[in-house]
């Protein structure tokens, strides 16, 4: 009997499951796109074994009283997934807000619950900006407990980011500038206070020249790698996503810093939406299942 080409594992490239750090799983609240059972099943048909779920949900995550119903969800969910032989961790993010960050009681007890902070310094999907002012007194308070949480920034400056009605103007909207501007930063605040911090989906060439003289983590999506402004005229609404996709000059550097190891992580930034939603245009696209592929 002939022996089937790939039925040797030594025809195939064994890796083991993935960490994927920026999902926008959908529940609660927008179950209608996604569900965790659905999202994190995603994650592991993908290769995907741990997931950080992104705060932004309906209600948001930046209080007690709202991470309690996420938690449930996550216990009923992880439930059916391991009685369905699927092993998949996640963890949710706790987003910074301007609620929280006066409500120093929140922030602490949810930072030491959760172990990971996310910081939306402009507005994206689910109008989640803080005041930057307020951003330096949070770092003082989470840099007092004695195991302080991981902070994510989605670094775009908001003072030059402004709302998209249209996919050819999202660029402009969005600019190269704004993310150069809130990498700068993130830089300073990380000079000031001893915390783990991480830059996540950096779109821009710059912006990650500035990173890697820094010993700040930092991750690009595939999306950046991938894809360039000059892809919005095929693609469209489909292609709105914040940050914004960059010129084709930049996303070629991007990508051979890429291919040139250079770059210490990949997230998705896994994002659906209905094809109804995306013709508002709203921002994001899925993600987590392509991720090992298209490594």
């Amino acid at each position: 009997m002939k022996t089937h080409p790939h039925s040797s594992a030594k025809n195939f490239i064994a890796l083991p499951r993935g960490i994927d750090l920026h999902v926008h799983f959908r529940e609660p609240g927008f179950e209608y796109k996604e569900t965790l059972y659905t999202g994190r099943m995603a994650a592991w048909v993908g290769g995907i074994g741990t997931t950080v779920d992104m705060p932004n949900t309906n209600p948001v995550i930046d209080r007690s009283e709202h991470y309690q119903i996420k938690q449930k969800l996550e216990e009923n969910t992880t439930k059916r997934l391991f009685r369905e032989g699927v092993d998949q961790l996640n963890h949710t993010a706790m987003a910074l807000t301007d609620f929280n960050v006066k409500a120093v009681d929140q922030l602490i007890s949810l930072a030491n619950k959760l172990k990971i902070v996310k910081v939306f310094m402009a507005d994206s999907t689910g109008d989640l900006g803080i005041s930057w002012e307020l951003i330096p007194q949070a770092l003082e308070q989470l840099e007092t407990l004695s195991n302080p949480p991981l902070i994510i920034f989605h670094a775009e400056d908001p003072a030059l980011v402004k709302k998209t009605t249209d996919w050819s103007l999202h660029l402009s909207n969005r600019p190269v500038v704004a993310e150069i501007n809130a990498i700068n930063q993130v830089i300073n605040w990380a000079s000031l206070y001893d915390l783990p911090m991480h830059v996540t989906h950096v779109s821009t060439y710059d912006g990650a020249q500035l990173l890697l003289d820094t010993d700040l983590s930092w991750d690009t999506s595939p999306k950046y790698l991938e894809f360039s402004n000059d892809d919005l005229k095929n693609f469209k609404n489909f292609a709105v996503m914040n940050p914004s996709l960059k010129p084709e000059s930049v996303r070629k550097k991007l990508n051979d810093l890429f291919l040139s190891e250079q770059i210490p992580l990949l997230a998705s930034d896994h994002a659906p939406h209905t094809i109804e939603d995306k013709s508002a245009p709203i921002s994001g696209a899925p993600g987590v299942q392509e991720l090992y592929p298209f490594i």
